[in-house]
């Protein structure tokens, strides 16, 4: 191949602009089509490659194959031809970026999953039926242009790359990436199906399992089957089953994924037609229920409801470090039978039909956005016009915090068998990371670093005080930062120190200060029973540290602690029954999740200095969780939430019973039968 071509030399009627790149492959130059008028990418193979000519006549072969192929998301192949003796192809130029490369620039979210999986097993159907098999699909073979259009790459160039896996493509935009993640062999092999690691014959349900890989990828990050090397990768494609997915992906996406990635080739979609079929089918059902979600959730207004969405399951947050968990039915029986249980039970038979409200409770987690305090003339904050994002449905949210930003929030999960797991999910685009996996810990009091580039949380074992750790917000290594911690964590501003609680012996608590690496601990204040300290909360000007203190006959309040003489003073002269979170919203307020003898967790904000306290919310439901952002203009709040639905069945057939209605936040009163019609107060 020759050194290169310099910009404005002739090949043909082709003029090069640019050199783009090289990689195994060969080069790849950026040039007009002088008769066309258009911009083209052209790829000059490498000596080798060149020089084989068995190689040479497979490539000649199979690229006519796919230059053959008319279809919007496949690469079109303008020309194949030879200079000099090298031999060159000719295709459209893409303006976009690898799938490779949008997935390290960040997560997709689930409506982008689908869509592209849709458009790569459309390219991938119309390969097919033209008798072309791929072989080589991954990030790096799937291009997204700007206007939102997949472009499946490299049909002809897959087996000459897999040929020679050490040699992969790295030409950016038209050419292929390579995921250099170190301590992991990427490319082709972590993609090849177990037919193909066996070095049988393929066929096009090859295709199939490397799109599933791919869909995996792009739901988790990573591959479901990888190994230090190649060996490793390859035994645990033959061997090993996937991770599950997030609870969060909908079935029904896990049920596709699952069956593309049968090691049976047998037990797999047979056509990518059927897969096809499939992901379509899924994308409409989705953006169906959307559809009927938007029309349904009614606007927040004054201090009603702040959440809401049909969960099942329910969580509770207990602050030793346990959690408990009760679910609506027993956990043998399926929905059916326990709502044909209820009517049994409850034997609300009139004119032969049973009547049954069937509640469904559980923990919601969801953001809102505000507009922040209010002018001059008022400090007192407003949810009135809060714009709701529901993040979760499932139930099993425990704890959870927004970063700084506001872009990602972070949730402690139930798992079931009392394991948990910690995720980070992307606000703007839903797509969610599992950082933590699940394991039979309690994981609880979570914090983002100041400069969100962390996550600080808590581990709890056998003693009642949990270890801190430490770990990047989107996955790593964990560090353990210090042990016995008593409850949240609260940064500095400038994120150099950390403020935390410490239980001591004979019932002494202490209040204390440590770097963000937990050296250097420092006792800045103590309390000795029957007054204990719990939560508290940094000053946005670094100044002073606000804190709950409360007795067992003087209920709870709120102290601060002047930094610079260590003097402490009473903030408020509010007491409330429990105080449970406390947050900075800017620098003359604070929210804080507390509670009267007979209430839920409510948010409520106490201005400072003066000290005064307003409730924000009347939730009969409560709240478990609440973060918020640094321009204090959106929090995260994780909240119980029920939801009531009426069955119906005839007498004769209790295991026909179906709802009837769509659900409500609650029913007041039970339905009453008149004739043939239902009454009833939601």
């Amino acid at each position: 191949m020759p050194e290169g071509f310099a910009p404005g030399t002739s090949l043909g009627h082709y003029r090069i602009v640019s050199r783009i790149g090289a990689g195994g492959m060969g080069e790849v130059y950026l040039a007009e089509d002088t008769k066309l008028e258009r911009r083209v990418a052209i790829k000059f193979l490498n000596t080798e490659l060149s020089g084989d000519s068995e190689k040479l006549a497979r490539f000649v072969r199979e690229a006519k194959a796919a230059s053959a192929l008319n279809h919007p998301n496949i690469l079109t192949v303008h020309e194949i031809g030879e200079s000099d003796g090298t031999n060159y192809i000719a295709t459209e130029l893409i303006k976009g970026e690898t799938l490779r490369d949008r997935l390290r620039r960040e997560p997709l979210a689930l409506r982008e999953v689908l869509d592209i999986a849709m458009q790569t097993s459309a390219a991938l159907n119309a390969a097919h039926n033209a008798g072309v098999v791929h072989r080589d699909i991954k990030p790096e073979n799937i291009m997204l242009r700007d206007d939102g259009i997949v472009k499946v790459l490299d049909f002809g160039l897959a087996k000459l790359a897999a040929a020679s896996p050490e040699h992969v493509d790295s030409e950016d935009a038209t050419r292929a990436q390579v995921n250099t993640r170190p301590g992991m062999i990427m490319g082709t092999v972590l993609y090849m199906s177990p037919e193909q690691a066996r070095g049988k014959e393929t066929d096009t349900r090859s295709d199939v399992w490397s799109l599933g890989i791919v869909m995996y990828e792009m739901l988790t990050g990573h591959t479901p089957f990888e190994g230090e090397t190649t060996s490793d990768s390859i035994a645990a494609i033959l061997k090993q089953e996937p991770d599950p997915l997030d609870p969060e992906t909908p079935a029904e996406l896990q049920r596709i994924i699952r069956k593309s990635l049968q090691k049976n080739v047998d037990d797999r979609y047979q056509t990518i037609k059927d897969l096809l079929i499939d992901i379509k089918s899924l994308k409409r059902d989705l953006e169906l229920s959307e559809e009927l979600e938007r029309s349904h959730i009614p606007h927040a207004t004054g201090s009603s409801n702040v959440s809401t969405g049909k969960v099942s399951g329910s969580g509770t947050f207990i602050r030793s470090g346990t959690f408990s968990t009760q679910n609506s039915a027993p956990q043998h029986m399926s929905s059916a039978e326990y709502i044909v249980s209820g009517i049994k039970t409850h034997k609300l038979l009139v004119a032969g039909i049973g009547i049954l409200a069937v509640l469904l409770v559980g923990g919601v987690f969801g953001v809102y956005r505000y507009s922040g305090l209010g002018g001059s003339a008022s400090k007192e904050l407003s949810l009135v016009n809060a714009k709701i994002i529901k993040l979760t449905t499932s139930g099993r949210v425990h704890d959870a915090a927004i970063s700084p930003d506001g872009k990602y929030v972070v949730h402690v999960q139930e798992d079931g068998d009392n394991k948990r797991s910690v995720y980070v999910r992307q606000v703007s685009t839903d797509s969610n990371i599992q950082i933590l996996a699940s394991q039979n810990v309690g994981y609880a009091d979570i914090e983002f670093s100041p400069d969100g580039d962390f996550v600080y949380y808590g581990v709890y074992g056998s003693d009642p005080q949990p270890s801190l750790y430490q770990i990047p917000t989107l996955g790593g290594t964990p560090k353990k930062i210090l042990d016995k911690l008593w409850y949240h964590i609260s940064f500095s501003p400038d994120g150099k120190k950390f403020a935390f609680v410490r239980a001591g012996e004979e019932e002494k608590w202490y209040l204390m200060t440590a770097t963000s690496d937990g050296s250097n601990e420092e006792t800045i204040a103590t309390a000795n029973a029957p007054e204990a300290i719990d939560c508290l909360a940094w000053s946005p000007d670094g100044k002073e540290v606000v804190y709950e203190s409360y007795g067992e006959s003087s209920g709870h309040t709120l102290k601060e602690i002047r930094l610079s003489d260590r003097s402490t003073h009473q903030l408020t002269s509010r007491r409330w029954a429990h105080i449970f979170q406390l947050v900075w919203a800017g620098s003359d307020s604070l929210l804080m999740l507390a509670k009267d003898q007979e209430d839920g967790f409510q948010i409520w904000q106490v201005q400072y200095p003066d000290g005064t306290a307003n409730r924000l919310t009347n939730d009969p439901d409560g709240c478990s969780s609440l973060s918020i952002t640094r321009d204090a203009r959106t929090m995260a709040v994780a909240k119980a939430f029920v939801q009531a639905s009426i069955w119906v069945a005839p007498s004769s057939d209790p295991n026909s019973a179906h709802a009837v209605t769509a659900g409500a936040s609650r029913l007041d009163e039970l339905p009453t039968w008149a004739g043939n019609r239902l009454f009833f107060i939601s």
